[in-house]
């Protein structure tokens, strides 16, 4: 057989073979539109206006039942409708079918968020579907945290704000120069895929980390958030841009300022526990093992007294936002949104709270009795099995002589006749 004929049996070949492909594309295309249903019958609209959460229950609670209302979402009406009218503008959508309402979208996301439900159950619940959850959630996170941290999450950036903080916690909790409370957690996650064991921490589980300071009525002024499970805890607190701005004074603070009714003039600082670096900006009780006096003693009590306003902030957020409850199964910057949203909700609620408090509540939170003595609040028990849990040592135990002086100072000041409250000595 001369050339020719091989060429020509080749190119017939090839024809055939390329024939062959295209029938076999055509066949694919007809195999993945022979669907049952393009639309499964109990997500249509039919049956979302019918049976759906969201025209039944929740428009049911919005007009006839709002403690259920504030179950359904953390929030009053009053909030809600707020929130809504914020949050409008970027949730409306344009399209050829008819978008879902951008009540519906945002009612979903706060039920979700609230409760910690399956995304499954949370899909059948408001007839849409499990792929369309999984885009609201991210989607509406994100818009929370685009409207409302400029409104109630911004870090102050003048001296007043500060002035303002430092002034509600000596006035509420007897902590003079005092610009807010820190701790960190871990917020347990999926791992992530391909991470290996970046997010692995020693508690066992993957997770992100959360950093933040709050103000003397349990509002988040700072966040840092998505900081690796597994990075060595005393890198965690020193990598975050608040810490590289107070370490080379780019931060607003007001100069240092008087102890009240003394001439002691100290700068202003946070408080920790003793998981934090002792810095003249950030007070951290003495080491309990080491601890030679009273005066000591009354300092840590003082410190721990203010800082435990954190701890509720971290706990009232846990106990409302039931997300927090297991694991958040989304990927990472789907958690780092929600987690996003969840604080920036947190001061919404608390700082539009007009009419009652169902958000705090006086048993909810951690409180003192006639003698000072600490009462626990109801949130302490509701979150035993939480998936957020705290950071361990973030920084030296050793500080600058300039800090130790400056908590020595602090120490006198509440010994004195100037600076103590009458039940401290009944708390050591």
């Amino acid at each position: 057989m001369d050339i020719t004929k091989l060429v020509a049996v080749y190119n017939n070949l090839l024809l055939a073979w390329t024939q062959i492909q295209r029938i076999r594309t055509i066949l694919k295309k007809k195999h993945k539109l022979s669907r049952r249903w393009w639309v499964k019958p109990h997500l249509s609209v039919e049956m979302r206006h019918n049976f759906g959460a969201h025209q039944n229950l929740f428009k049911y609670f919005k007009a006839s039942d709002h403690e259920e209302l504030f179950k359904f979402t953390r929030m009053s009406v009053e909030q809600f409708d707020m929130l809504h009218n914020l949050l409008k503008p970027k949730l409306e959508k344009r399209s050829h079918r008819t978008p879902l309402a951008t009540e519906l979208r945002l009612a979903l996301t706060l039920s979700y968020l609230a409760h910690g439900d399956s995304a499954a159950t949370t899909a059948w619940h408001f007839r849409v579907g499990k792929s369309t959850m999984y885009s609201i959630i991210p989607e509406v996170c994100k818009a929370i945290w685009d409207v409302l941290q400029p409104l109630y999450l911004r870090c102050p950036n003048e001296e007043n704000e500060w002035l303002q903080i430092a002034n509600d916690f000596n006035s509420l909790w007897n902590f003079p120069n005092c610009i807010g409370a820190i701790d960190g957690k871990h917020i347990r996650i999926k791992a992530p895929p391909r991470s290996g064991s970046a997010f692995y921490n020693y508690k066992g589980s993957f997770s992100i980390v959360l950093m933040a300071i709050c103000d003397a009525h349990y509002r988040f002024t700072w966040l840092d958030i998505g900081d690796y499970g597994s990075l060595n805890d005393a890198g965690i607190w020193s990598n975050t841009e608040m810490s590289t701005a107070l370490e080379n004074n780019t931060v607003s603070l007001p100069p240092e300022l008087y102890l009240p009714h003394t001439n002691i003039a100290v700068p202003f600082a946070l408080v920790g526990d003793e998981g934090f670096p002792l810095k003249k900006y950030l007070m951290r009780p003495y080491a309990r093992r080491n601890l030679v006096d009273n005066q000591q003693r009354i300092f840590n009590y003082r410190l721990s007294r203010a800082r435990r306003i954190i701890e509720n902030a971290f706990g009232i957020l846990v106990a409302r936002w039931q997300i927090f409850q297991g694991s958040i199964c989304f990927k990472l910057e789907t958690v780092e949104a929600i987690v996003q949203a969840t604080c920036c909700l947190h001061n919404f609620i608390i700082s539009t709270n007009y009419l009652n408090n169902r958000y705090i509540q006086e048993d909810f939170i951690d409180r003192e009795g006639p003698n000072g003595e600490l009462i626990e609040g109801v949130w302490r028990s509701s979150i035993q099995h939480s998936a957020i849990n705290r950071v361990g040592r973030v920084g030296a135990n050793i500080g600058s002589v300039a800090a130790m002086r400056q908590r020595d100072i602090l120490a006198q000041y509440f010994v004195s006749d100037d600076g103590s409250i009458p039940w401290q000595w009944e708390m050591i």
